[in-house]
């Protein structure tokens, strides 16, 4: 009998690998091109990262996995950086005060 998924050495098949999907934040893993597409950044350049261990990846032999939860931290920060640039962009320019009207 053979079962949908795993192949004849009773491993899943890569193409069809299950990755840990748990929703309401737990554990989440995402293969690189799932990951480009999370973070809005090149493939090329989640592979780099991964190889300079800046993203900690799992490699199943043939491809890597990523925690999702690994960017919460990231997503926090870059979120205070937006706030704090929108704020500064819409504090009022105060007057000049070496300014005189001389008309």
């Amino acid at each position: 009998m053979e079962l949908p998924g795993i192949t004849d050495t009773g491993l899943p098949d890569q193409s069809r690998i299950c990755y840990s999907r748990r929703e309401k934040g737990i554990t989440m893993y995402l293969t690189i091109k799932e990951t480009a597409e999370y973070l809005e950044l090149p493939e090329e350049y989640i592979e780099q990262k991964i190889r300079q261990n800046r993203i900690r990846a799992v490699h199943d032999g043939q491809q890597y996995l990523v925690n999702k939860n690994q960017f919460q931290r990231h997503f926090e920060e870059m979120e205070q950086y937006r706030i704090m640039i929108q704020e500064y962009l819409n504090e009022p320019i105060p007057e000049d005060p070496d300014v005189k009207d001389e008309d």
